[in-house]
């Protein structure tokens, strides 16, 4: 007698995908004013001038009509929401600041006429010794392997360990550093250059270092108009480019290697860029104007898909997160031919008081 034996085969199924859950985007049209004062926002293209310190929040206004017509105002959210009151003023400038940057709990922020200040919350500080003019101002700083970086106007780099600056890259004096990040993935230094006049053919250009010693610089990408926003994440590093000096056309391009940066995003009309940038959840916030369709922003996922492209009655032009809670800087803009300048500066969060 024979005994059928059956051998059932367990065939191994693949797991089922989970997809990736982003966050529900912020509703910025939903965001409360915090405060206001008169002036503008984000003037001459640099976007960082909103940063966070010591759980208070730090923002620049310029052209508020006085003999300083240039500030650093400081906004405290525990002593709750106010209108056009709630902030105090922490220095100010017959000039404009133009930098702005929280590094190792210290504010560090310039202005055009060359000067370069730190502030810890309570002692306000002029860097002395530096080698910075009217000519040749501070334009963006960034911490890379525990020194400062500081670029220029005039696009020259300084490397600053508290004591001495070293020159460790020079440009041309056309071109200015538009925007400086340390990418923590692959340990690059990335900054964005462009020209500093609105005019002339394509000479923006990326390039990036790992020591940031002079002669250690390579050029990622050229022949565009500037890289003036560097954002970088956990897997990549977005950038916000302006690629034609004739049209002002815009895109938005993403790389996970640092060399090849791919275009994610391009913009449907003239005179249409981004001011400034947020990453939160996992989720890139682009701040755009467009002098033809309205102010706007776009947002794009680690992906790379744009999710969301929404108008708004305010401009938005840059935001953090702090403590759980978006701050962003925002305005009712006024159009002229070949901008959109901020009136009124609102900053406006998602906090409830």
């Amino acid at each position: 007698m024979k005994t059928l034996i059956i051998v059932t085969l367990l065939l191994a199924l693949p797991p089922a995908l989970t997809p990736t859950v982003l966050a529900e985007p912020i509703d910025f049209g939903n965001m409360q004013i915090a405060t206001t004062t008169w002036g503008q926002v984000a003037y001459e293209g640099c976007p960082h001038l909103l940063a966070g310190l010591n759980n208070e929040v730090y923002f620049v206004v310029s052209d508020d009509g006085s003999a300083n017509p240039s500030k650093l105002l400081r906004y405290n959210p525990l002593s709750g929401l106010s209108d056009g009151m709630n902030h105090s003023t922490v220095a100010e400038t017959t000039a404009r600041f133009v930098a702005l940057r929280e590094i190792n709990d210290q504010l560090y922020f310039s202005d055009t006429l060359g000067n370069v200040h730190s502030y810890d919350g309570s002692t306000l500080t002029a860097i002395s010794g530096t080698p910075f003019t009217a000519n040749n101002y501070v334009s963006s700083i960034e911490e890379h392997n525990g020194s400062i970086y500081f670029g220029t106007s005039v696009s020259r780099i300084y490397r600053y360990d508290g004591y001495t600056y070293e020159e460790v890259f020079g440009g041309e004096n056309r071109v200015s550093i538009m925007d400086m990040a340390s990418w923590e993935k692959d340990g690059y230094l990335y900054v964005g250059v462009g020209p500093i006049n609105a005019c002339c053919p394509p000479t923006g250009y990326t390039i990036r270092s790992n020591s940031g010693n002079a002669g250690s610089w390579e050029t990622v990408f050229q022949d565009f108009w500037d890289t003036h926003i560097l954002l970088p994440t956990e897997n990549s590093i977005y950038a916000s480019v302006i690629d034609s000096a004739y049209w002002f056309g815009s895109s938005i391009r993403k790389s996970s290697d640092g060399t090849n940066f791919d275009v994610i995003s391009q913009s449907s009309g003239e005179y249409k860029w981004a001011w400034g940038a947020l990453y939160h959840d996992e989720i890139a916030y682009f701040f755009a104007n467009d002098i033809f369709s309205g102010p706007g922003y776009s947002i794009i996922d680690e992906n790379g898909s744009v999710s969301l492209v929404s108008n708004t009655d305010l401009m938005l032009t840059h935001a953090i997160e702090l403590n759980g809670e978006i701050y962003a800087l925002a305005s009712y803009p006024s159009y002229n031919y070949i901008s959109a300048l901020p009136t009124d500066v609102y900053l406006i969060t998602t906090a409830d008081s």
